[in-house]
């Protein structure tokens, strides 16, 4: 009861510090739909409830126009517990849809909203990343990027060192940027980035 007061205080004062309002963010898993529940937002993005692999992600990111503009097809062939569809080369796994045909509606609608000229771009380093994906996302030129992760990339730009405890030098995702430090901790791991700030750069 006491941490969730403290949390919604918190998250409170981060919904009053963000000035960008109208923007969309691009993201490879779930973290960045659950930045944007947090903070109250709509989505407006289509990467809500799903997630890529780190490989597919790059190159949905270095050719977003054409997928985003790519029939979304289902992908019969999967063998997943849940829908999968293709955008061209690209497979998107829609982990919390119970069918492809909602999966698509809810995609197409979100990608009517998307702020072409205000993307924010988040990877997360897991899912098949490597070191050369990852320095390939850093050498795309997207103006907003950023690569969250627990591995020591000291010369990639974008990159945010994630401490979490016992988790150095693995991948990452949603569930590990989400969960609570503790028992009887307000805080979640995702806090120690200042993800305001990066959303409230229009530079």
């Amino acid at each position: 009861m006491i941490r969730a007061a403290i949390r919604k205080r918190r998250i409170a004062e981060r919904k009053a510090a963000l000035a960008n309002r109208d923007f969309t963010v691009i993201a490879k898993d779930c973290t960045g739909a659950m930045l944007l529940h947090d903070l109250g937002l709509r989505f407006d993005t289509p990467t809500v409830n799903l997630f890529f692999t780190a490989g597919d992600f790059v190159k949905f990111c270095a050719r977003l126009e054409h997928y985003i503009g790519a029939e979304l097809v289902e992908d019969t062939t999967a063998t997943e517990p849940f829908p999968v569809g293709m955008l061209d080369d690209v497979r998107v796994y829609f982990r919390h849809y119970d069918t492809f045909a909602a999966a698509k509606k809810k995609w197409l609608e979100r990608c009517a909203r998307i702020h072409w000229d205000n993307i924010y771009f988040l990877m997360t380093d897991g899912r098949g990343s490597s070191e050369a994906l990852v320095r390939e996302y850093d050498a795309l030129p997207l103006k907003h990027k950023v690569l969250l992760t627990c591995r020591n990339y000291n010369d990639v730009k974008c990159a945010v060192k994630m401490d979490i405890a016992g988790h150095e030098g693995q991948d990452l995702g949603a569930p590990e940027l989400f969960h609570y430090k503790g028992l009887f901790k307000a805080d979640k791991p995702i806090d120690d980035w200042n993800y305001i700030s990066f959303l409230n750069n229009k530079n």
